[in-house]
């Protein structure tokens, strides 16, 4: 079976346009707490604090405006709101909920999966009276739409799949289609029921058409697919039709981005969501601020809530009793990762004296709590999550740092400490660890500095290098980082490094960060880990249907990476399950819903049970 690529975290700068907002006279009551007007500096521009809207719409305050309404394409890769907008428009065959598990959307139920050698074929039933918000049926033939415009184009081999994954020839704008490229059957056998046949078993076939097209109204090629997405409307002006709870409105760029309510929408079936029927509010607004001023705007009570990534501007949101701040579900975890091929870190009992030097719970308490009003669970594992009922600690020991057993590990291993207090080896040589992260990234350089004084504490001599994230990722050998080609004639600057991996529902793309560079990707395994049994093992739970194995297999498969279960274990220290900032104003919310931090979900997936006071 084909390799799965694995998705780090790249936060690039993004340049953000703060204007004036206009405000809106609305009528209604659905909020009597009137915001007053008022400017602030932001970035050396004046920007207006807009009015809070009185007729029924929640206002989102955020800083990433989406270069288009076009989810899918690079563009966008940097900015999640895209997505997000797209998430509460359109649905897909299954949504995910707060604990990162798939459960059916426009499905009836689940599908049935046959498996035939490495081959599958999964049949779906769509749920009954599935309407667009202009009035057309939503049927199987939408799905199948949907796919043709995913692949038209696309190289294929004899049997219809796509070639490799590779895109040549493809013509919608995706950066990949993992998962879509196994398919080579698309049978429509009525309405509501369809059959996929897949050349290859993929495991995570959950996690595809997230989003389906409206055949009637989408566009005729995937061209015009293309260019209808970008602003959600055709050329003509008229506006795409939406499947889930919000439509498209209007859209005034730098300024604001207006949703509003789908009367024809049919319900959520996510188990969490209270309200199954349409949103109680109106009307969903999007201010596009940078951090000064929607924190400004927040604390004015012109906006309902924030939520983004936490940076340093948002220091203080703790302080008003007005605002409350939430967890939300993440799919993204920061660790410590550790190069194999260093001198110091190749001896198991280094590598295990660094997780005992480190203080997760401490570094916790005094990074994150800042930021988000409460306390947040380490992280001891890098397939499951925290909030994931399959998750289990395999670091619990680790949590709080043990510094008489990390000196003990470092002294068996041939180190000593010298009257300054510093781990030496036999030749007195400072054990030196080059720290890097990437600059700019405002919590984990705080993760860093904690880190680096945790270590120091126990006699390590800790030397910080941080990299731009297009340096830290970069593949080129001159960026350098973590992902950069090594090359015979110069030494990587890192030692150890800090930076966050995507999980998701379907945990078995974390396989390919530790896989044999051959077996799988090269790429994403920077560690030097290379292990014939964890390769066999990872084989095993990627295609293991039976839910209850495949949580014991993926465990298992952890503590080859998080545990000293192997002599060649124990290079990666998860640290936390990263969650967006989400703040709300107490004042003017009755209801929230639970929200899912995560790409394929966010704010208004279940935007149905928000309720205005």
């Amino acid at each position: 079976m084909k390799s799965l690529v694995k998705k780090c975290i790249l936060l690039l700068s993004v340049v953000l346009v703060a204007a004036s907002c206009t405000s809106d006279d609305g009528a209604g009551s659905s909020s009597q707490r009137q915001s007053k007007s008022s400017v602030i500096k932001s970035n050396d521009q004046e920007v207006a604090i807009p009015d809070l809207p009185g007729d029924n719409t929640l206002v989102w305050v955020h800083n990433f405006e989406p270069n288009s309404l076009h989810a899918d394409t690079l563009a966008n890769e940097a900015a999640p709101s895209a997505e997000w907008l797209q998430q509460g428009m359109l649905e897909g065959l299954f949504g995910i909920d707060s604990t990162l598990s798939y459960y059916p959307e426009l499905l009836a139920t689940e599908p049935t999966v046959e498996v035939v050698g490495e081959t599958m074929k999964v049949s779906y039933r769509l749920r009954a009276d599935l309407k667009w918000s202009d009035g057309e049926n939503l049927t199987s033939e939408d799905v199948q739409y949907t796919h043709n415009i995913l692949t038209e184009g696309c190289k294929k081999h004899s049997d219809g799949s796509v070639v490799d994954n590779s895109r040549e020839g493809c013509v919608y704008e995706i950066p990949e289609l993992l998962g879509y490229e196994y398919v080579n059957d698309f049978t429509v056998l009525n309405e509501t029921e369809f059959v996929i046949s897949f050349a290859e078993f993929y495991p995570d076939w959950r996690s595809l058409y997230s989003r389906v097209y409206a055949q009637h109204a989408f566009g005729a090629t995937a061209a015009e697919v293309n260019q209808n997405l970008v602003r959600f409307e055709t050329e003509a002006g008229k506006k795409l039709p939406s499947s889930g709870p919000l439509k498209f409105d209007s859209w005034e760029k730098g300024v604001k981005l207006d949703l509003v309510r789908n009367d024809s929408y049919h319900g959520s079936q996510n188990p969490e969501v209270q309200n199954k029927e349409k949103p109680s509010v109106e009307k969903v607004r999007m201010l596009f601020f940078e951090e000064k001023a929607q924190v400004a705007t927040l604390k004015a009570g012109s906006a309902h809530f924030i939520m983004t990534t936490a940076t340093g501007g948002f220091d203080g949101l703790l302080a008003q009793e007005a605002i409350d701040l939430e967890l939300a579900t993440s799919d993204l975890f920061d660790h410590v990762g550790m190069d194999l091929t260093n001198e110091h870190l190749k001896k198991p009992q280094v590598r295990e004296a660094i997780a005992y030097a480190i203080d997760k719970n401490a570094l916790l308490e005094e990074v994150f709590v800042p930021y988000y009003g409460e306390e947040i669970a380490p992280l001891g594992n890098t397939y499951w999550l925290t909030n994931q009922p399959q998750y289990v600690d395999n670091q619990e020991k680790y949590n709080a740092s043990n510094t008489s057993e990390a000196q003990r590990l470092l002294t068996e291993a041939g180190y000593n400490q010298n009257a300054d207090g510093l781990v030496v080896d036999e030749e007195g040589t400072p054990l030196s660890l080059t720290f890097m992260t990437q600059s700019g990234d405002y919590l984990r350089e705080k993760q860093q500095e904690v880190l680096a004084e945790q270590l120091e504490a126990v006699g390590f001599t800790i030397k910080i290098v941080n990299l731009p994230g297009d340096e830290f990722y970069g593949t080129a050998a001159s960026s350098r980082g973590p992902f950069s080609e090594k090359q015979e004639d110069t030494s990587p600057l890192w030692d150890l490094t800090l930076f966050g991996w995507f999980s998701g529902p379907w945990p078995g793309s974390q396989s390919s960060a530790y896989g044999d560079a051959e077996a799988n990707n090269s790429a994403n395994n920077i560690y030097g880990f290379s292990n014939e049994a964890f390769d066999n093992a990872a084989n095993t739970c990627n295609t293991e249907l039976d839910s209850a194995r495949q949580q014991d297999c993926f465990n298992a498969l952890d503590r080859y990476a998080t545990t000293l279960t192997e002599e060649s274990g124990l290079f990666v220290l998860p640290i936390v399950e990263k969650p967006p900032l989400l703040a709300y104003r107490n004042d003017l919310l009755e209801q929230r819903p639970i929200v899912v931090g995560v790409d394929a979900a966010g704010p208004l997936v279940n935007v149905a049970d928000f309720k205005l006071k």
